[in-house]
């Protein structure tokens, strides 16, 4: 290199406390008249040669991101931490043991009133009537049903209209607390007491007294003896009546289902109890449950699990040790391993397949309920610490977490088995391990990498989320769909959390495009309330399962986004290792770097709610990540100019760590131009004194082993940056700006094009068109055009390699900016060699043969220089002839050549030159150069006389020397 100020660059610290190091390079220390300049922007027509800046897609529908969070996750605890986000109230509320329909095989639950005499009144009816009426009505019923002793008919009619009443609370509540309950009981206890029992009455009386205990909201303390009663009577009903009757058959069918439905009013019962203060929960009735979570009977298994898992939700602390035993947890387990894969097949009854996912569902329920506890301080204190490892050791079985999944991933799985599988899963994940029991914290861990790497599938959850953002008109299915959708998202955070191998597969399978979608639908929902957005109640504008959306959505975004902020953190400390000596080579180096971390945050960019997201997150008043976010990136184009990369989404093909790291900056601030202005502004002194310096070396520094594509993405983004954003006309901002131009942009520009064999046309062609937009929009610069070389560095960009196609994009709109200013003398450019640029411009545009605004200028051009040298010599006294002035006769037979070109045009014959544009232009741009050619020719012949005679017939000879001469 011949001496151009390179920036240098420091080592650049992850540490936030390193960031004042000193070791910077010092823009300002310039001229003393900074102050003096006056920056002024000019609207002027550029071709942006960075493209189009992104389009602010559906503006009015997105969030602002600093309106609800900061980095930390703040403002007032809006945000709340993942953890406590994995169950919801929902999750910990009850499900009636009976009533379920996935668990009632008949019909015959109802029968005919006809054989009663009694008017009955329709429970819709009695719900608007008086305390009275509805007094009345209980005690007429009552008083039938006593009275009918052997009917039976009579008695399963007054039973089901009983049942039917008791789906309302305020009607269960009338019967529990009125004699019908002493009734029903002794009832029951008749029945029991009986040889040969009624099982069909034995069944209703059970199943009426479940429904008015899942539906009740209070019952009388002074039916404590009488509940206790009936506690007994249930459990002897559920351990099994003995059979008297020759028909072993028949009885053994109704015998089961009044096993069933005495089991589910004992759940019941005990849930009332639970939920009680003052009421004293039966030991023996909750053993008789747990003894049934494995029962054969499908029915009484479905019930006995239900009802556990129900008492997990509402449990006393000191009764978990007995729910949450290791002999319950391996019962459930076992049967979610036995019933994991019925109920799926299209051979299977429609009735049979609603009973064995409802037993999935309800099991895989009461399994979350145990995950649960073990992530509640309050709970797992109470539990021993061996059974606390036991069971999450029985968790971290494979075939266990198979089996949840397969819950997730059952095509005919209901959307509560989706639902309370993701709670397994995401609990599994979130749940704290003891780190000093390293074996077991080992095997864990290494149990949650085989789920995500191995059993858990992107496709899958992506299907989900799609699904379940299809509209609904069932609000509660909307509620659940949101709930299901927010869940997924749940367990693809705690998945990025914890495993590079989960973060790879998301990116790969682009599931990105699910916070997009999710962002835009909470967009759509807020009605783009962007302004004073939390000072709003929120709670107004969306339902509870959408708040939880939110919530979800809003957590992923944000570890998505520091994710993406931790760009190239293991490239740096490679670095470091390198630095500390370490022998490896390049290729075992290179294998380390990853290229997900790149993929995501250009993904991030090319969304556009992500994006958005992502640049206020920049754009929050602390600025540390966003500062170490800019030097990690200078550090990275610094220290790996050519280490390749694999690139994921183009299998096969290879990138640089700089080619990657240059096109993502691009994308950033090209896209922030329209949405972010004032992201340069959040650290502007480390913009333009760390990370464009190194910007300006990687795109002018080596040009040898240079990557041509790296240089090129360096230059359109200092193009962005430097002509996109305004620093403003005041303060720090324009000085740190204006120094960065002049004492390392420029100086290095200039240095590169004295080295032209070294340079390709299109980092040339860019270099042209970020220059005349620097002169174009700061008029200072060309008033200092000597002073700051740039004469020369204009002129030496018609200097073009032989090898080039075409002049550099703007390169004469520059030369004609110098020779129409009156700072700029115009010897200056003879001085710098225009005269020899002039004709290797015309003569590159002579071998191709075409007319466009570059020939136009180029002939303008030397139209003026022509003029200049010809006044000058008519004045009096001796004018010396400028440097280099007599190249200029080589430019005759050019200039004969496009004045022919003018002629045919006029008459209407086609030229032998093309030209650009359209037929009408083409017309004027011919004429408008032939004029200003035979203008050249004439100051020529003046000027130089035989000289241009002898050029005219030896021009052949003469353009092989020049051509010569450019290579």
């Amino acid at each position: 290199m011949n001496g151009a100020p390179i920036a240098q660059t420091h080592d650049l610290s992850e540490d936030s406390g390193d960031f004042d190091d000193g070791t910077h390079v010092d823009v300002q220390a310039t001229s003393g008249h900074l102050a003096s300049r006056q920056h002024r922007r000019q609207t002027c027509k550029l071709r942006q040669i960075a493209g189009p800046a992104a389009t602010q897609q559906g503006r009015g529908q997105q969030i602002q991101l600093s309106g609800l969070f900061d980095r930390r996750g703040v403002p007032g605890g809006w945000l709340q931490n993942i953890s406590e986000l994995v169950f919801t109230a929902a999750d910990c509320r009850a499900k009636a043991v009976i009533g379920n329909e996935d668990t009632e095989l008949d019909d015959s639950l109802y029968d005919d009133a006809k054989h009663l005499q009694l008017a009955l009144i329709s429970p819709e009816v009695l719900l608007s009537c008086t305390r009275e009426t509805l007094d009345d009505q209980l005690n007429d019923v009552y008083a039938s049903l006593n009275s009918c002793r052997g009917n039976a008919s009579v008695k399963l009619s007054y039973m089901t209209y009983l049942i039917s009443l008791s789906k309302y609370a305020r009607l269960a509540d009338a019967i529990v607390n009125s004699p019908i309950l002493e009734l029903t009981i002794r009832m029951l206890a008749q029945e029991v007491q009986l040889i040969t029992p009624d099982e069909t009455i034995l069944s209703m009386l059970c199943l009426g007294l479940a429904v008015q205990f899942r539906s009740t909201t209070v019952v009388a303390l002074s039916s404590r003896n009488q509940l206790r009663h009936l506690v007994q009577l249930l459990l002897t009903i559920v351990a099994g009546l003995p059979s008297r009757s020759n028909d072993k058959t028949a009885t053994s069918r109704k015998g089961l289902q009044s096993r069933s439905r005495a089991l589910a009013c004992l759940g019941e019962l005990l849930l009332y109890m639970l939920t009680k203060e003052k009421w004293e929960l039966p030991m023996e009735g909750v053993d008789a449950v747990l003894v049934r979570i494995e029962d054969l009977d499908v029915a009484t298994r479905c019930y006995a699990v239900r009802a556990l898992c129900n008492m997990l939700i509402h449990t006393a602390e000191s009764s978990l040790t007995k729910l949450m035993s290791g002999k319950v947890v391996l019962a459930l387990i076992r049967g979610l391993l036995q019933w994991r894969t019925l109920g799926v097949n299209d051979q299977d009854d429609a009735n049979e397949r609603r009973v064995l996912i409802a037993l999935r569902t309800t099991t895989t329920e009461a399994l979350a309920q145990v995950l649960r506890h073990l992530r509640t301080p309050s709970s797992s204190a109470c539990l021993p610490s061996r059974l606390k490892r036991s069971i999450l050791l029985y968790f971290a079985q494979p075939a266990v977490l198979n089996a949840v999944w397969q819950g997730v991933d059952s095509p005919r799985g209901s959307i509560e088995l989706k639902l309370a599988s993701l709670n397994v899963i995401n609990a599994f994940l979130d749940t704290t391990l003891d780190r000093d029991r390293k074996a077991e914290y080992a095997a864990i861990q290494s149990s949650r990498a085989l789920l995500l790497g191995r059993i858990v599938a992107i496709p899958t959850i992506q299907n989900i989320v799609a699904t379940s953002s299809q509209t609904t008109d069932d609000n509660e299915e909307g509620e659940c769909r949101a709930t299901l959708r927010a869940k997924s998202l749940i367990m693809l955070h705690l998945g990025l959390q914890q495993n590079q191998d989960f973060l790879t597969s998301f990116v790969q399978n682009d599931a990105l495009t699910l916070v997009e979608q999710t962002l835009g639908t909470i967009a759509e929902l807020l009605n783009a309330s962007q302004s004073n957005l939390v000072s709003q109640s929120l709670e107004n504008k969306l339902s509870v399962s959408e708040l939880y959306l939110m919530q979800c959505v809003f957590n992923l975004c944000k570890l998505l986004l520091e994710i993406a902020l931790e760009l190239g953190a293991d490239c740096v400390r490679l670095t470091r290792a390198r630095g500390r000596g370490s022998e490896s080579s390049s290729a075992e180096n290179g294998a380390k770097i990853l290229p997900i971390s790149f993929q995501l945050l250009r993904r991030l960019l090319t969304q556009p709610n992500c994006r958005q997201q992502f640049l206020n997150y920049l754009t929050t008043s602390d600025s540390t990540q966003y500062t170490l976010f800019l030097r990690r990136m200078a550090k990275l184009l610094m220290s790996f100019p050519d280490e390749v990369t694999s690139v994921s989404e183009e299998p096969g093909t290879t990138t640089t760590i700089a080619c990657s790291v240059s096109g993502t900056l691009l994308l950033l601030f090209q896209s922030a131009t329209s949405e972010a202005d004032d992201i340069v502004l959040v650290d502007e002194h480390e913009l333009l004194t760390h990370l464009l310096p190194v910007v300006v070396k990687r795109a002018y520094g080596d040009m040898e082993s240079n990557n041509e594509q790296v240089a090129a993405n360096c230059l359109r983004l200092l193009h962005v940056l430097l002509l996109d954003f305004d620093y403003g006309d005041e303060q720090d901002e324009y000085k740190l700006y204006d120094s960065f131009i002049r004492s390392v942009l420029l100086p290095n520009l200039s240095d590169t094009l004295t080295r032209r064999d070294a340079m390709v046309e299109r980092v040339w062609s860019l270099s042209s068109e970020l220059l005349f937009g620097l002169l174009s929009s700061d008029s200072s610069l060309v008033s200092e055009a000597k002073d700051l070389n740039l004469v020369s560095t204009v002129v030496n960009l018609l200097c073009v390699p032989a090898t080039f196609t075409s002049l550099p994009t703007n390169a004469t709109q520059l030369v004609q900016i110098l020779v129409d200013s009156a700072d700029v003398d115009l010897d200056w450019l003879f001085e710098s060699g225009i005269a020899r640029s002039m004709v290797i411009g015309l003569t590159l545009t002579a071998k191709r043969k075409q007319v466009d605004e570059s020939v136009v200028d180029l002939v303008a051009i030397l139209l003026t220089l022509l003029q200049h040298q010809y006044e000058k010599a008519r004045q009096p006294g001796l004018t010396p002839t400028l440097p280099g002035f007599t190249d200029l006769v080589a430019c005759g037979p050019l200039l004969l050549q496009f004045c022919a070109c003018g002629d045919e045009m006029r008459s209407n014959r086609q030229p032998e030159v093309a030209v650009v544009g359209n037929k009408a232009d083409a017309h004027d741009m011919t004429c408008e150069v032939a004029g200003a050619a035979s203008r050249c020719l004439v100051l020529l012949s003046r000027t130089f006389g035989e000289q241009l005679n002898g050029a005219m017939f030896a021009h052949d000879k003469t353009f092989a020397s020049l051509s010569d001469e450019g290579e």
